[in-house]
């Protein structure tokens, strides 16, 4: 009885791996090549390339408030290797 609860297991996490690729697959993948088609694409402006594809002014901040501490990490680390 042991061996078929983990078949079972095991199966149950194969099916629900292949449900949730099934649907990654149709309803994410599969509209692709019609939201990105080449002729719509080309006729954006550039403002709208640039809200599709950059970074919000909170997300620059938060990437420039981690790179200054960890600049400072590096530094300290340094300091603390000469010693």
């Amino acid at each position: 009885m042991v061996g078929l609860e983990i078949y079972y297991k095991v199966i149950i996490k194969i099916f629900v791996d292949n449900i949730c690729r099934q649907v990654v697959e149709r309803y994410i993948i599969a509209p692709l090549p019609e939201i990105f088609n080449p002729i719509i694409v080309s006729r954006f402006t550039d403002d709208e390339f640039l809200q599709i594809g950059s970074e919000s002014g909170k997300q620059n901040r938060k990437r420039e408030k981690f790179r200054a501490r960890a600049k400072k990490l590096r530094s300290s680390f340094e300091n603390l290797q000469r010693r």
